[in-house]
Formats: C-alpha cells, structure tokens, sequence
C-alpha cells in the first residue's frame, strides 16, 4: 500500500465521523465583557496635543498680521498719505 492508497483509506474513513461541535462565540463573548472599556489616556500625548495647539493658534495669528497688507496692495502705498492728511 503506498502513501496514497492510505491517504485514501484514511479520507473515506474520515467521512463517516460527525464533525466536531465548535462554538467559541460564548468564550468570546465572556472575555470582551471582561476587559471592560480602555480609559487610560497618556501623559505624553496630551501635553504634547496641547502645545501644538498653542503652536496652531500662534501661527494662525501670525499668519492672519501677515496676510493683512497683502489683500489690499494698495494700502501700503497710500498709507503716508493718509497720514498726512490726518
């Protein structure tokens, strides 16, 4: 008998058992249940979050100072004599 004919036998033999019962949703569903909801926040990341936002807010304010004379080209040239004739 070569290696086949014993994969063979060993196939048709196979096909006469009932297949296993596997029902893991119960197991599952226990452990989730028992991890619970993750509420840890890092240190690190929330000063980290927070000076970028100081960060963001900064430029957006510089940026907003810089923009100003660059809407209206003009101004610049006509600003000495508005002061004049103030």
């Amino acid at each position: 008998m070569n290696h086949l004919d014993a994969f063979l036998l060993l196939a048709s033999r196979a096909r006469g058992e009932p297949a296993p019962a596997v029902d893991v949703s119960a197991d599952v569903l226990r452990r989730i249940r028992a991890m619970g909801p993750r509420r840890d926040v890092e240190l690190p990341l929330l000063v980290f979050s927070g000076v970028s936002l100081l960060a963001a807010t900064i430029v957006v304010a510089v940026a907003v100072s810089l923009w100003a004379p660059l809407a209206d080209p003009l101004a610049g040239l006509f600003r000495p004599c508005f002061v004049v004739m103030q």
